[in-house]
């Protein structure tokens, strides 16, 4: 799979994604010396766009490389998120099925990239 291929499914994925999660927005971002670029994004807005970079410290995404884990942010500047209004909170197969189709584009990235041995974690 060449990168094309997979910025191709990672964006399926995401849209995919934002139906079933209700979300405005999906990214799939590379991190790399300190540095968070867009690969993929589905956008109710157009904003951000693929090949936008910015400094890791100042996007939320740290939070998930400093807890190496998947993490809620259900607040940002003082606006509540569509997770924290949810009636019920997402099940765990909701999770599981993110988490799995978040690996399915990391493969993909992965392989294309020319190092089909790494999983980001």
């Amino acid at each position: 799979m060449n990168l094309r291929a997979a910025r191709i499914l990672a964006n399926q994925i995401l849209i995919s994604g934002r139906k079933r999660f209700d979300a405005m927005l999906g990214i799939v971002s590379r991190i790399h010396d300190d540095t968070y670029e867009i690969f993929a994004v589905a956008s109710e807005t157009g904003i951000p766009e693929v090949g936008d970079s910015y400094p890791l410290t100042a996007v939320y995404c740290r939070e998930v490389v400093e807890k190496r884990h998947t993490v809620a942010i259900t607040e940002i500047d003082g606006v509540h998120t569509s997770m924290e209004a949810r009636d019920t909170p997402y099940s765990a197969e909701d999770i599981a099925d993110n988490e799995a189709q978040a690996l399915r584009i990391a493969q993909a990235v992965s392989t294309a990239m020319g190092n089909p041995g790494f999983i980001p974690g």
